[in-house]
């Protein structure tokens, strides 16, 4: 056991910024050959050890993306009148510093980033980390209300002229390849044609069959071997034995070979542990090919002009203010 602990920490570390999950490092492990088949040893097993690493210092708490929990609700703090007016002061100083443009400002582009697994949301923000994107996850099969809030929110982001352009709007989509994938893109669809948003471009960009052959096997990453393998499972069959579940089991299988001419499934934490710096390079390429440096540098330009001017506004309004007081 306590190979698997020390050879995990060394995993996570060697991982650097990027946040993996239990289940990836879970991958990584098997494909190394230090897991007992003979015996059961899942993501809660291995969680279990790592959360003793944790408590004596081995790994940093914030190391892994693990948490599925949600906390509501913001604890506010008590400052006195002098120094609510100290911390004014202090930011009216700093107005021409801490003013400054969105990232996305005047782009032609508006981006999404959406995740069908909450374990894998701090994963996700830690590789866009500064790319100011939003990471919408849906947990599997998303709410109606969850996608009626998402629809408004895009809708939002397409008709705001606060820049003057006209946003062309993309929702980069990743979750499993595997027979659940499917159906929950057929819903996904179903949902964006309901909400009228036929004009969104909503793609999946991993995993599936395209981007596992453009970006993987092209590296010498295999589905088989021992060397750097992409966990695969066959699709998995239903715990019921009804006749009428089953034929819609089959049903659905055959669509899912008849695309890929295979029933493999694979695990976006296994698409993650077979590279994680080719992983990270496909998260932040499918983001970044719709930003445009140019429009940035140009915009960058239009922002130091209109600093240059706030120390005349400022002045103006503090007059003002001092006038009503």
């Amino acid at each position: 056991m306590a190979r698997i602990v020390n050879e995990s920490v060394r995993l996570i570390e060697e991982f650097g910024r990027v946040k993996p999950t239990v289940r990836t490092i879970l991958y990584q492990l098997d494909n190394q050959g230090l897991l007992n088949k003979s015996k059961k040893y899942d993501a809660d097993s291995l969680s279990e050890h790592l959360v003793g690493a944790r408590k004596v210092g081995l790994i940093d708490w914030d190391a892994l993306s693990d948490d599925a929990t949600v906390t509501l609700g913001t604890l506010y703090g008590y400052w006195s009148a002098n120094d609510w007016l100290d911390d004014a002061v202090y930011s009216l100083r700093n107005t021409v510093e801490e003013y400054g443009y969105p990232r996305w400002h005047k782009q032609q582009h508006y981006v999404e980033v959406g995740i069908e697994k909450n374990a894998l949301a701090g994963t996700f923000e830690s590789i866009l980390e500064g790319k100011e994107v939003v990471i919408s996850v849906n947990r599997g099969f998303s709410s109606w209300t969850f996608f009626y809030h998402n629809a408004e929110r895009l809708r939002e982001a397409i008709d705001d002229r606060c820049d003057g352009i006209a946003k062309n709007c993309h929702v980069l989509y990743f979750g499993d390849m595997d027979l659940s994938g499917d159906d929950i893109m057929i819903h996904l669809a179903e949902m964006k044609e309901y909400f009228g948003l036929e004009g969104i471009d909503f793609r999946k960009v991993a995993v599936d069959s395209p981007s596992i052959k453009e970006h993987f096997t092209k590296m010498g990453l295999r589905f088989t071997g021992k060397d750097r393998l992409i966990p695969t499972l066959p699709a998995k069959r239903p715990n019921s034995n009804k006749p009428n579940v089953i034929a819609a089991w089959k049903k659905r299988r055959a669509r899912y070979m008849a695309e890929r001419d295979t029933d493999l499934t694979i695990q976006l934490d296994g698409f993650l542990a077979a590279d994680h710096n080719a992983f990270e390079r496909l998260v932040v390429d499918s983001v970044d090919k719709f930003f445009s440096k140019k429009i940035y540098d140009q915009a960058q330009k239009e922002l130091e002009e209109e600093r240059s001017t706030i120390p005349r506004l400022l002045r103006r309004k503090v007059a003002e203010l001092s006038d009503e007081l």
